[in-house]
């Protein structure tokens, strides 16, 4: 009976001991993730056009600017294409003219959003994940958004076009 309290005993500190271990790796971890998705790396967009007339349909529903955030969430799709997911993201384009990237997710499609989108592209394609939520903390990526423009980078396969997204958050 004695062996197996002083067992216990010896268990309890190491047992402390690693608890403790996971506890500060858990929080390290979740902060590595938010310096990750809050980063705003630089984004070249040198030769990349304006989106071209009539082939790209795109909304921005919200867009929040506050002292240490922006968030944004829209829809944008490319006529007759069906499955947008490649490399595109949210970008802002800096008033000294630097472009840094947005976190961005792009997520499935609603029954209302797909009405909205037929009536203005005039097809019946349904378009998988149309909707986009970009947010950044801007205090973290310390990026002042005083002055800047935000812009959709649209990346699928050779095809590169920025749609520009008007965000009067921006403006004040």
């Amino acid at each position: 009976m004695s062996e197996h309290r002083d067992g216990a005993r010896r268990l309890s500190p190491w047992a402390g001991i690693g608890i403790a271990a996971c506890a500060v790796g858990f929080a390290l971890f979740y902060l590595g993730l938010f310096r990750r998705d809050n980063a705003a790396p630089p984004i070249d967009l040198t030769g990349v056009a304006p989106a071209p007339a009539g082939q790209f349909f795109f909304h921005l529903d919200h867009c929040r600017v506050s002292a240490h955030t922006l968030v944004v969430r829209g829809w944008a799709v490319r006529k007759g294409h069906s499955w947008p997911l490649t490399h595109s993201q949210v970008v802002l384009r800096l008033a000294d003219g630097r472009a840094v990237g947005l976190d961005t997710a792009w997520l499935g499609q609603q029954l209302a959003l797909a009405r909205a989108i037929h009536a203005r592209t005039g097809d019946q394609v349904v378009y998988y994940a149309p909707r986009f939520a970009a947010s950044l903390n801007t205090s973290v990526a310390r990026i002042d958004p005083a002055g800047a423009r935000l812009l959709l980078l649209w990346e699928q396969g050779p095809v590169r076009a920025l749609l520009p997204l008007d965000c009067p958050a921006l403006a004040r």
